[in-house]
C-alpha cells in the first residue's frame, strides 16, 4: 500500500520513448522521503530495482500469485498556457482486474492529479488558453 509518494514538480522531456505514462513513479531527491510502501498483508514482497541505460527498471515480486493485475494508465491529459509558461495537467488512473481470458475490472480509482510546469517546447497546436470565467 502506498503510503507518500512526491510528485514530479516539472516535465523535463517530452514523452516519446516513455512506457509508463508521466507522473506515474515517484520523484526522487536525495535527503527526502519521496516513497513509502506499506504491506498490510502477511505475504512476503520484493522491490528489485535497476538502474538501466535510459530509466529506472523495476518489478514487484511475491511469494504468491495474486488474485488480481493492476494497469496504470492517464487521463484527462491536455497542456495549459498561462502567461508565457506551458503546464502539463492529467490524472493517474489504475484498475484493477481479475486474471484469466475473461479478465473483469474489479475497481477503477483516480489516485492523484497532477499539474507541472513544462520544460520543453510543446507544439502550439496542443496547447489550450485558459478560459477565463
Amino acid at each position: 500500500m502506498l503510503v507518500e509518494r512526491s510528485n514530479h514538480s516539472f516535465d523535463p522531456f517530452p514523452d516519446e520513448g516513455r512506457v509508463l505514462p508521466f507522473g506515474s513513479g515517484a520523484a526522487t531527491f536525495y535527503n527526502y522521503v519521496d516513497l513509502v510502501l506499506h504491506n498490510p498483508t502477511d505475504l512476503h514482497f520484493q522491490l528489485k530495482l535497476n538502474v538501466g541505460k535510459q530509466q529506472l527498471e523495476g518489478e514487484l515480486l511475491c511469494e504468491q500469485a495474486r488474485a488480481f493485475r493492476y494497469h496504470v494508465y492517464q487521463c484527462g491529459h491536455r497542456f495549459v498556457r498561462e502567461g508565457g509558461r506551458v503546464f502539463r495537467e492529467y490524472e493517474i488512473w489504475w484498475d484493477v482486474r481479475t486474471k484469466g481470458q475473461d479478465s473483469q475490472v474489479v475497481r477503477s480509482e483516480r489516485l492523484y492529479r497532477n499539474r507541472v510546469v513544462v520544460k520543453y517546447v510543446v507544439n502550439e497546436a496542443l496547447v489550450e488558453m485558459p478560459v477565463e470565467i
